[in-house]
């Protein structure tokens, strides 16, 4: 069986981002290569007739809050939400991270990218500074990487169209060859295949 997984996230999720500190546990115990694939979660929810209930349900978004934390306290990690969250759209992270995929720098990227959202609380709003956090990164031409970011608009839709052929409706998402698994918390279901 391939161990190739497809992972599916949205810098917007926290879920994506609790996934995305597992990777790396998970690949070593598995050999799996996991090939990331940014997406505009909000877009594929509306081609798919999906609805973010965290953001339509405060008795959802109150309960939300609280689980992250514990997440977050079961998988040892940490979580510092961004203080702007729900005012900013990450469209131009994830246009950014293809446009650093083309330059063999996505994974550093989206390593960036979950940080300064989850954890580190950079700036996303001026240029310069974003451009700042991503060099201290590691991103080499971080400033072209960011400047360019507009002209992966058709990618990001070729991305949308992937998951949506996939059966994405959520984020985090991750497609092997025969299954799809949607959520950080089915993560040992994913494991336990890739180990078969």
């Amino acid at each position: 069986m391939s161990k190739n997984v497809t992972f599916y996230f949205d810098f917007v999720s926290p879920y994506s981002y609790l996934a995305y500190t597992r990777l790396s546990r998970i690949q070593k115990r598995t050999d799996a290569t996991f090939i990331l694939k940014p997406i505009h979660i909000l877009t594929v929810m509306n081609e798919v007739g999906n609805v973010p209930t965290s953001a339509t349900c405060p008795a959802k978004a109150k309960y939300a809050r609280q689980d992250l934390l514990r997440w977050a306290r079961h998988y040892d990690t940490k979580i510092n939400p961004h203080p702007k969250f729900g005012t900013f759209s990450t469209e131009p992270l994830l246009l950014a991270a293809l446009a650093a995929e083309s330059r063999g720098q996505l994974a550093a990227f989206t390593k960036a990218a979950f940080e300064a959202v989850w954890l580190n609380k950079a700036n996303l709003e001026k240029d310069d500074e974003v451009c700042e956090w991503l060099t201290e990164a590691g991103i080499r031409d971080a400033s072209e990487v960011w400047g360019t970011r507009d002209d992966f608009e058709a990618m990001l839709h070729a991305n949308h169209r992937s998951a949506i052929a996939d059966g994405v409706f959520g984020v985090p998402s991750f497609r092997t060859k025969t299954s799809l698994y949607f959520g950080n918390d089915r993560t040992h279901f994913l494991e336990a295949e890739l180990s078969e």
